[in-house]
């Protein structure tokens, strides 16, 4: 057993590596929101009750989870690196991939060529704009101008129909590259999966995000108020004895952070956008390493080794 495992890791390669430390990234991020936030282990959810919030620039949340996964917290920031690196790493490869097309003589390995440029041009373009709306929130700026204009003062129909078209178009990007330009892919089998693991994060990370408030109008309470809900009694049946009071004292003070809604939106849905991103990366550095590695003049398109 030993000997098959060290087989199995002797496969591994830097994308692998870079795509698994950030599931490990996420599953500590659970594993520290279990121990501090519903256990208070050697006291650290104490010690985040006791911190002052005049240290803070913005509103201070005593939760780990709300400093995980808020607007520009840890888990975003982490998210800012590997979009950036992925975008960048896309961006060369798209250089380096013009490049080689403008030299190369056989039709069809300009062809082959053209379509893998025009997918590392499409999802560094993607990336970019995922980039954007992460750190900018541009999302909800637009959307506050569109219930402006409608007259609604919470998300109603107009509201909802911006939000799904934003989407449509945001994560019609890579899927358009995938569909049009991916022929490739299918001899970059490593590239092609995390590619694809990224898709599939990415998007239940914003199929969560959209379903989360867009039927407010319709229902009682929205998708992340009653997912959160469940998330909520199922987290105090496995915290400890004191953790019911102290998020009902917490909830009294910070009306303005409804935790049940909040452990959806910055933990379950961080944390599915930063897989997804590790996986983009991961599938950045395939492709860089299979670009860097194959002469200009190849006439085909070989393989990653």
């Amino acid at each position: 057993m030993k000997r098959t495992l060290q087989k199995q890791l002797s496969r591994l390669t830097l994308p692998d590596y870079i795509f698994f430390a950030g599931v490990c990234v996420a599953i500590v991020s659970l594993l520290a929101f279990y121990f501090v936030d519903l256990r208070n282990v050697f006291g650290l959810r104490d010690i985040l009750f006791a911190v002052n919030p005049l240290y803070f620039y913005t509103d201070y949340v005593p939760l780990f989870f709300a400093h995980w996964g808020r607007n520009g917290g840890l888990a975003e920031i982490l998210q800012y690196g590997l979009l950036g690196s992925s975008a960048l790493i896309m961006m060369y490869c798209a250089g380096s991939l013009y490049a080689r097309r403008i030299a190369q003589t056989s039709k069809e390995a300009r062809r082959q060529t053209t379509q893998l440029f025009m997918f590392t041009l499409l999802i560094a373009v993607a990336l970019l704009l995922m980039l954007m709306q992460d750190a900018a929130g541009i999302r909800h700026t637009l959307m506050g101008y569109v219930q402006a204009i409608a007259d609604e003062q919470d998300q109603g129909v107009f509201g909802t129909l911006f939000e799904m078209l934003y989407f449509i178009v945001l994560g019609g990007i890579p899927v358009y590259a995938y569909i049009r330009y991916g022929a490739p892919l299918k001899q970059l089998a490593r590239a092609k999966v995390y590619i694809i693991i990224a898709y599939v994060f990415y998007f239940a990370a914003g199929s969560l995000s959209f379903a989360g408030t867009a039927f407010s109008k319709l229902v009682s309470q929205n998708v992340y108020e009653i997912a959160g809900d469940k998330f909520y009694n199922f987290a105090l049946s496995i915290g400890d004895p004191g953790l019911q009071s102290a998020w009902a004292a917490l909830q009294a003070t910070h009306w303005w952070y409804p935790i049940a809604f909040n452990l959806m939106d910055h933990l379950v849905e961080e944390n599915l956008e930063l897989i997804a991103a590790g996986a983009f990366l991961a599938a950045a550095t395939s492709i860089y390493i299979f670009v860097n590695n194959t002469n200009t003049q190849n006439s085909e398109v070989k393989p990653t080794p």
